[in-house]
């Protein structure tokens, strides 16, 4: 190996790794933190961290609700809570990337699957989160 081919070898490798410092800085990458879409739980029991703080900041009157637990499945979940001058109800929320985790709906009583279908969740999530709620 002479000493040009060896500046050469230098320049690809400088060159290799400068392309890929600036592709990394290129390519999207998923936005890790509080609006990340949360992996399938499938009806775990509780109340999720992420899910209950996206729900209190957009209702207003925050400190009125009790939070009973969380169904997520795939970018949906469902926060059931109770208000503490009414009764209980839930809340319809999905995920995008551009805005996190947001409310579509809200209201008194239980969802059914048709009605989180009427508000554009596909219909094995639906039934997913609703038997999800129903094991909590």
């Amino acid at each position: 190996m002479t000493r040009t081919s060896g500046r050469v070898t230098r320049r690809r490798f400088v060159g290799l790794l400068g392309g890929l410092l600036l592709a990394s800085h290129l390519l999207p990458l998923p936005a890790l933190g509080q609006g990340q879409p949360i992996p399938h739980q499938g009806g775990a029991s509780g109340t999720h961290p992420v899910i209950a703080k996206a729900f209190l900041s957009q209702v207003k009157r925050p400190e009125g609700y009790i939070l009973q637990g969380t169904t997520i499945v795939s970018t949906y979940a469902l926060q059931s809570f109770r208000e503490i001058e009414f009764s209980g109800g839930e809340a319809l929320l999905s995920y995008s990337p551009s805005q996190g985790w947001k409310v579509v709906t809200l209201g008194g009583g239980a969802m059914d699957a048709s009605i989180l279908v009427s508000y554009g969740v596909p219909k094995s999530i639906a039934t997913q989160l609703i038997a999800g709620r129903n094991r909590r």
